[in-house]
């Protein structure tokens, strides 16, 4: 049995929530999780965690820039 089975929907609307075309109501999610066997939050986990690794790549990289120019800097005063 596949998930639009178990949960009483339509495969298209599986498919449009699982392309981001479609967001589930709060009863639709309720019952994904329920007949997937997961919190509700593990649905988002990937995306914020995605997220958050993007925006600490983004700030490493301002740090490192920041470091070369400072460096940079240094060397033409003291160079």
């Amino acid at each position: 049995m596949d998930l639009a089975e178990k949960i009483g929907c339509s495969p298209t609307l599986i498919g449009k929530i699982e392309t981001m075309k479609r967001f589930p109501s709060a009863d639709s999610l309720n019952r994904i999780t329920e007949a997937l066997k997961i919190a509700p939050a593990d649905l988002f986990a990937d995306a914020v965690n995605s997220k958050a690794i993007k925006s600490m790549t983004s700030q490493q990289k301002r740090k490192s820039q920041l470091k070369m120019k400072v460096n940079k800097a240094i060397d033409e005063v003291f160079g």
